[in-house]
């Protein structure tokens, strides 16, 4: 396990007493510790690895956290977590080998599936998603339950015709929703499929 906090250099560019931000794809990473944030010892000191608590923040990348990330972290860390939004999420006074644990928790999010397209391809009754598995040297890595995505999305969903097609283009999957016919649930239903395709993805 990496051990990021080892790595930490005061400097950031909006406030040059702040560590530095980390970026990690899909993600904006601030670890602070100083008398002003919530962190043991509560002063600020030059070095990050004699603190035994930080304070945390996670940002999107994009607009906002899919619900999948959200509740997979407030899971795993809720303990410290003291802000939970789309576009933040807050963790205070959260022990060094925990902020060690979230980076390399986050690391992982890198290769989970991801949607091509960032607005659905809209056709005459329904609407079309392109998710692409993560792959090495063309081939795909892992397995997605298409069974068991198929049956949730009905479940979540006002269609009961859905097609989820491997386009033959290593990793690309092709998800559609017939019947569908209100453009203000789209955004939603986008971000079901992309929750579904995470959850039911096993590497």
């Amino acid at each position: 396990m990496t051990d990021i906090i080892k790595t930490l250099e005061r400097g950031d560019p909006n406030n040059s007493s702040l560590f530095k931000s980390i970026d990690i794809p899909g993600f904006r990473l601030s670890i602070q510790a100083d008398e002003n944030h919530h962190c043991e010892p509560k002063k600020t000191l030059k070095n990050a690895t004699p603190y035994t608590k930080f304070e945390v923040a996670l940002y999107p990348e994009h607009e906002k956290l899919t619900n999948f990330i959200r509740m997979d972290i407030k899971k795993q860390y809720d303990k410290w977590l003291d802000i939970n939004e789309s576009t933040l999420m807050l963790f205070v006074y959260m022990p060094y080998d925990e902020v060690n644990k979230l980076y390399n928790t986050l690391l992982q999010y890198r290769s989970l599936p991801k949607q091509i397209n960032k607005t659905p391809i809209i056709k005459l009754g329904g609407i079309t998603i392109l998710i692409e598995l993560p792959c090495e040297n063309n081939n795909v890595i892992g397995e997605l339950n298409i069974e068991k995505i198929e049956d949730e999305l009905i479940k979540y969903t006002i269609s009961d015709s859905i097609e989820i097609e491997d386009i033959n283009i290593s990793g690309i999957y092709a998800i559609t929703l017939k019947d569908v016919f209100t453009n203000k649930y789209i955004p939603l239903y986008m971000e079901i499929i992309s929750d579904l395709v995470k959850k039911h993805y096993h590497a």
